[in-house]
């Protein structure tokens, strides 16, 4: 008996040619299954297909047969469902740090998800928008080494490119390696990034994770300088991977604005009202170019009131920026 007319064989193929040719919209009738099993060099009588498509509804595959004209077998559910992937597909084309190359490669796999039929709405939806896309394709493992290095306790080394120009990755500090302890990895600005502790600079520091480069796991246990490490609070605090000093901060908000404060900050912090227009609301951040940046975008509508320090600094970026637009 040859590989393909092996029972197991016969149930696989039925599986792939249901999964692959009906959904809601399109199903195959008894003659239809006989046919493409045929197809495939798989003799097989309507007895052992009945039989085998019960095998595969009682192992959990959802196959619903409708009578009638245009009535036949398909799958009604699968994992994932058309909406889901559609979602999914759109998120690895929006996903930066993933080079067009792996894009294209993880958006064809998606496709194998659904029916051939729902798969062209997946190409249909597929669309190169011209956006940058990081250029480093060892992403993917460089990101399960990171995630294996912090489930094994470890720490990591790696290179850090600087540039990319030419076809050639040009590093920073010559070449020399970053040896650094792993917390997590954290999605900022349509780019991943690494929060790990580093030695040199004696805190937390971030890196892009798309810039590093021939990642290794270290047999070094990672120093634990901050065991409080929280990277959800720790994200929420950052306006951006560039990092400042962590600072507390009393903001006056006209109401309007009051959405754009708790999406960036969250729904727990406290709103206290002052007047009928404005509310003062105390949030913790690190103060970079990127948070004051963000401040600007409200014009007057959102104003720091302490501490002074901070107030001086938006003055003289404003100043600055005033001196070269003259």
């Amino acid at each position: 008996m040859s590989a393909k007319s092996g029972h197991g064989a016969k149930v696989l193929w039925l599986m792939r040619i249901l999964n692959e040719e009906t959904d809601e919209h399109h199903r195959l009738t008894m003659s239809q299954i006989i046919e493409r099993m045929s197809a495939h060099g798989i003799d097989c009588e309507r007895k052992s297909v009945y039989s085998n498509i019960e095998l595969l509804k009682s192992f959990g595959v959802d196959i619903i047969y409708e009578r009638g004209k245009g009535g036949g077998y398909y799958v009604a559910s699968r994992q994932f469902e058309l909406p889901e992937l559609k979602l999914l597909v759109d998120a690895v084309q929006a996903s930066r740090f993933i080079t067009e190359k792996k894009s294209l490669k993880l958006i064809d796999k998606l496709q194998h998800l659904v029916s051939r039929y729902e798969a062209v709405e997946l190409r249909r939806q597929l669309h190169l928008t011209g956006a940058p896309k990081a250029s480093n394709e060892e992403i993917y493992y460089t990101v399960d080494s990171i995630y294996s290095a912090i489930a094994q306790n470890k720490q990591i080394s790696f290179r850090y490119i600087d540039s990319v120009y030419g076809g050639v990755k040009h590093y920073r500090r010559d070449g020399s390696r970053y040896v650094v302890s792993p917390y997590s990895l954290i999605w900022d600005n349509e780019y991943y990034y690494m929060a790990g502790y580093y030695e040199q600079y004696g805190h937390v520091s971030n890196f892009r994770v798309d810039k590093m480069d021939s990642v290794e796991i270290s047999d070094n246990a990672r120093i634990e300088a901050d065991p409080s490490f929280d990277s959800a609070e720790y994200s929420r605090h950052q306006f951006s991977m560039f990092g400042g000093q962590m600072t507390d901060i009393r903001l006056r908000v006209e109401r309007r604005f009051i959405g754009a404060v708790t999406d960036r900050f969250g729904s727990g912090v406290i709103v206290v009202p002052d007047g009928d227009e404005h509310v003062i609301i105390s949030v913790r951040v690190e103060v970079s170019p990127i948070f004051i940046a963000w401040l600007f975008q409200f014009g007057g509508g959102i104003t720091v009131l302490s501490p002074d320090s901070v107030r001086c600094m938006i003055v003289d970026t404003a100043a600055s920026m005033a001196e070269v637009y003259k």
